[in-house]
């Protein structure tokens, strides 16, 4: 063996000792930054190039990077001025906003990440204000005379810990199809068996699995962990129980109603389906209390209709919608 692949070797095992001792991937990219340059891998090359400095082309965007998002907004009413107001997106008519707004693409470095992490609080969020440009969209969907201030998309701060967790995972899987090419002369031995690839990948939050992708389910334990639009979660019995209030307020609401009546039973009903499952979904949970709370926005003279929207928000937020 070379002398250069021996120097190679070395730091891929420095590399695995300090993702398990769970060091800053800002300081473990350094090493990294070494071994790609002697590494002839344009796949490595790329992806770590992406990582470490941000993502210029959001069309290469990983999965493990895309997440759902809330978006709120400031609105200047008639009557006065509504400060935090969830927009129900799903009611936009244009497809390609809609969409657009549904999701938040991370395109930050991860170094970027790491730091937004250590200067934010265990329950924050990240916000992006939204241009004015999708402003006239969002009016469309509001009643008369209400226009929209100033908007932004919420993201939890829990997407940032997955996407740290997902690239230590992803340096894994090359190190892995390394070990390959030196015909398995990397040392594992540092991990104490490989099976500990799996905790490293999970290690930054509480249990379970993580697939980060849409379509994806997420044993989370008593994580809350939010992914894309179609991600399941299992929801511990605390957060089920903030939810299955909201949804009794709701629903007392409801039945005094008349026009609205069936349309926000019938969201209702899309919530409770979803709470009964093993692994509810949070994209339709959040679609249907985004649905409920624009109908309430609408409904006048209802004593009970601010305090149902201020829990609409909790939940949501909870939930990372």
């Amino acid at each position: 063996m070379t002398m250069e692949k021996l120097d190679v070797k070395a730091m891929i095992e420095s590399v695995i000792s300090d993702l398990v001792s769970n060091q800053p991937l800002s300081v473990i990219f350094l090493k990294v930054q070494a071994i790609s340059f002697y590494l002839d891998n344009q796949e490595f090359r790329e992806w770590f190039e992406n990582e470490n400095r941000g993502y210029a082309d959001l069309d290469k965007i990983p999965e493990y990077r895309i997440y759902g998002t809330s978006v709120r907004a400031n609105i200047m009413t008639f009557g006065g001025f509504w400060r935090d107001y969830t927009i129900p997106v799903d009611q936009i008519k244009d497809d390609f906003v809609r969409n657009w707004l549904n999701k938040i693409k991370l395109n930050d470095s991860i170094s970027s990440i790491e730091s937004s992490l250590e200067n934010s609080t265990e329950q924050g969020v990240f916000v992006r204000h939204l241009p004015g440009v999708v402003f006239s969209e969002i009016n469309k969907i509001l009643q008369q005379g209400c226009h929209v201030e100033d908007a932004w998309q919420e993201i939890s701060r829990t997407a940032f810990v997955n996407t740290i967790a997902a690239v230590k995972s992803k340096l894994l899987e090359f190190f892995l199809k390394l070990d390959k090419e030196f015909k398995n002369e990397i040392n594992f031995d540092v991990m104490s068996e490989k099976k500990v690839i799996e905790r490293i990948a999970n290690q930054t939050i509480n249990a379970g699995v993580v697939n980060l992708g849409n379509h994806s389910t997420i044993n989370a334990n008593e994580s809350t962990i939010v992914g894309g639009q179609n991600n399941s979660v299992f929801i511990n019995n605390e957060i089920k129980g903030e939810i299955e209030k909201v949804v009794a307020q709701i629903k007392e609401v409801a039945e005094s109603l008349e026009d609205e009546k069936e349309e926000m039973l019938n969201e209702l009903a899309r919530i409770i389906t979803q709470l009964d499952k093993p692994a509810p979904k949070t994209g339709i949970i959040t679609s249907a209390f985004q649905t409920i709370n624009g109908i309430l926005m609408g409904v006048a003279g209802n004593a009970a209709t601010p305090v149902i929207i201020d829990g609409i928000k909790h939940v949501l937020s909870l939930i990372g919608g």
